[in-house]
């Protein structure tokens, strides 16, 4: 066996682990993103009307819903979201983004297949104009969170695979 072989070989190991990082990294990320979405867009939906009653007991009814809501929120957004999210990756990597901003572009653009995609599960986008609304700047943060959780360390390592 030649030493090229042999090198190529020894590296398949340390090419799959890095693959490995890699993709949960972006699994990480992913799930960062969903959670910082969900939560700007919720609280960007509920915080007005539990201010709005003027009462403690509209605060505290806000408060005690939200894991709830948050909790399924998130089920939704996680599962809405993720083809968009599959397509921003796919195009980062394509394009080279390095920054920030492109990521969380795409969060902001992905807030409409992800509802496109939920009117076909819930059967109805009627009266889903004020939840579109809020969820774009959730989904802003969204984009944002994953580029500060993981997309900025993948972004570094392809830089320095390509140096």
């Amino acid at each position: 066996m030649s030493a090229g072989a042999t090198g190529a070989q020894g590296d398949r190991p340390g090419r799959l682990r890095s693959a490995l990082l890699k993709l949960l990294l972006i699994a990480a990320g992913y799930v960062l993103a969903v959670a910082v979405a969900t939560v700007v867009t919720v609280a960007l939906l509920f915080a007005p009307s539990a201010m709005s009653s003027g009462t403690l007991a509209g605060v505290r009814f806000a408060l005690t819903d939200a894991p709830v809501i948050v909790f399924v929120a998130f089920f939704w957004t996680f599962f809405c979201a993720l083809p968009g999210f599959i397509v921003a990756i796919t195009l980062g990597k394509r394009l080279g983004w390095r920054r920030w901003r492109s990521y969380a572009f795409a969060g902001l653009a992905d807030v409409v297949p992800s509802f496109l995609i939920f009117g076909i599960y819930s059967g109805s986008l009627l009266g889903m104009i004020e939840p579109f609304l809020a969820a774009l700047p959730g989904g802003f943060a969204g984009g944002a969170a994953y580029w500060a959780g993981a997309g900025r360390f993948i972004a570094a390592r392809q830089r320095a695979m390509e140096t």
